[in-house]
């Protein structure tokens, strides 16, 4: 007996997505003048081996997935009980198919070995004299050799595909829909709350939603975990998106058997792309936020030709211009800046923050008001300017600056303006006005005073005064609210704390 075909098993253990050549594929090979005498027989089945033989029990021989090719020299054709257990023998040991040589010792195939293939419909295939057993083997032999070529070249293929895609400007959707395409299933990116950043069109509702389930399990967990999954007739995995911190997004892919082997390969190394263009859009915008933070800063200090140059040059290493036309300045107050900023998309305006304030110049063409309700969702005090040229941006940042009133709430420059008690003239009465207001105060304790001058001159917030004067921000909560009891007033209020201000500005004049 001789047995040709290992390469098959020993390309499944390297790993290898072999596509392996199946009956049909062996049936089309015309020059081997193959007949097909089972009309009913499943030819997708893969041929792992070839065996010659004409062992009336060849089992101890066979391994499975074998093509057995024999004349039938010691095959009892003439007894069909002694037929059939030689085919039930071939199945029990796996053999895919039985290859019968004809004019060699029967001039046909025999009824009973057809009837016996029949039976348990084992395909059974016609093999005239003019092609030797050997030249099936070689041609097998030889297909499975180049499918092996195809399986070792295909990921490398997949790779470079995959390395085009994430050069173009739509990287990284490119690179999951290529991905999606090469497994033959499904692909997505989510972000870190499990919405759809992408996805192919084949994602069905069901891959989504099992995908979202993992996400909200893996995100504590940062970029250290993973999860696999099963969704429908697909092998599923999850993987974060970054390379430090916590995930910038999740990788969900689907694939089914046909390309489980492929998957080992494509899925990294699209993941390691992903991760890649994500860095790099990380880094493109850092430089981008820094150079924003640097105008609005110049801004602050009223170098307002030097921010527009600066602003300039970003424009023109970006490729993303701003408005500059007219612009207007929201500025937000609070003692929890970190908060303030955090998850605000500010990609098309200039912003920057001091130790209590975080300020933002916007185009006047872009809505202020979702912005400005985020921030003051945080329990910032935030003011609106006026529209202003960006060279009045300054300008822009005081109104702003005077305009925030009470935390937690959003008050535009104009508001203020129509209640402002500074229209109170100057001299003796504004004087003795002050004196009046302020006597509670003086009377009780000369700390009050001060510390009533420290926490307005520090926008009303606690931390910055309680460091200005040396003591603990308590202490400074402790004494506004005495101030608040003996003036009758709420320094919650713009109008009052206008007043008082006013008050203390004429108090020793």
């Amino acid at each position: 007996m001789s047995v040709l075909g290992s390469f098959s098993r020993h390309s499944a253990q390297k790993g290898v997505a072999l596509e392996f050549v199946t009956l049909r594929v062996l049936m089309d090979r015309t020059e081997l003048h193959l007949d097909l005498v089972s009309a009913d027989a499943d030819l997708t089945v893969p041929v792992r081996w070839i065996a010659f033989t004409e062992l009336l029990d060849p089992t101890p021989y066979l391994n499975g997935g074998e093509l057995v090719l024999t004349s039938g020299k010691a095959i009892p054709v003439h007894d069909p009980h002694e037929t059939d257990m030689y085919i039930d023998r071939l199945i029990a040991a796996g053999a895919i198919a039985l290859g019968f040589g004809v004019d060699r010792v029967h001039d046909e195939v025999p009824r009973a070995i057809t009837a016996a293939c029949h039976r348990v419909r084992l395909p059974l295939i016609s093999i005239p004299s003019s092609t030797s057993f050997a030249t099936i083997g070689r041609a097998v032999t030889e297909m499975v050799a180049a499918a092996e070529r195809t399986a070792v070249q295909r990921p490398y293929d997949a790779q470079r595909r995959l390395l085009a895609c994430a050069r173009r400007p739509d990287g990284t959707t490119a690179v999951v829909d290529e991905l999606a395409v090469l497994l033959k299933g499904s692909a997505a990116l989510l972000d870190p709350t499990g919405n759809i950043v992408h996805s192919t069109p084949a994602v069905d509702d069901r891959f989504i939603a099992s995908a979202r389930k993992h996400v909200a399990a893996l995100r504590p967990k940062g970029l250290a975990a993973s999860a696999t999954f099963d969704v429908d007739e697909l092998q599923a995995a999850l993987h974060p998106v970054g390379m430090n911190g916590a995930p910038r997004s999740y990788l969900a892919t689907g694939w089914p058997e046909k390309t489980r082997i492929l998957s080992r390969t494509v899925v990294p190394t699209a993941l390691t792309l992903t991760t890649l263009l994500a860095e790099q859009e990380n880094v493109a915008r850092s430089i981008s936020t820094k150079v924003h933070d640097h105008v609005a800063r110049l801004v602050l200090q009223s170098k307002t030709d030097a921010a527009s140059a600066v602003a300039d040059v970003a424009e023109l290493l970006t490729g993303s211009p701003i408005d500059r036309t007219r612009i207007r300045v929201v500025l937000a107050k609070s003692e929890m800046l970190d908060r303030v900023s955090e998850d605000l998309d500010l990609s098309g305006c200039y912003s920057t923050s001091t130790e209590s304030e975080f300020i933002v110049l916007m185009p006047v063409s872009t809505s202020y008001q979702l912005l400005s309700d985020t921030l003051a969702a945080t329990g910032a005090a935030v003011g609106i300017s006026r529209d202003l040229r960006f060279e009045d941006a300054a300008v822009g940042v005081e109104q702003a600056r005077r305009a925030a009133g009470p935390l937690g709430q959003v008050r535009t420059y104009d508001e203020l303006m129509r209640k402002d008690v500074s229209a109170l003239v100057d001299g003796e009465l504004i004087r003795a006005w002050s004196r009046e207001l302020l006597a509670p105060l003086v009377a009780d304790s000369g700390e009050l005073v001060e510390t009533l001058r420290a926490y307005l001159s520090n926008h009303g917030l606690a931390q910055p005064t309680a460091t200005q004067l040396g003591t603990h921000r308590h202490t400074v909560r402790s004494r506004i609210t005495k101030v608040e009891t003996l003036l009758g007033l709420s320094l919650g209020s713009p109008e009052d704390r206008s007043n008082v201000l006013i008050a203390l500005n004429h108090l020793n004049k």
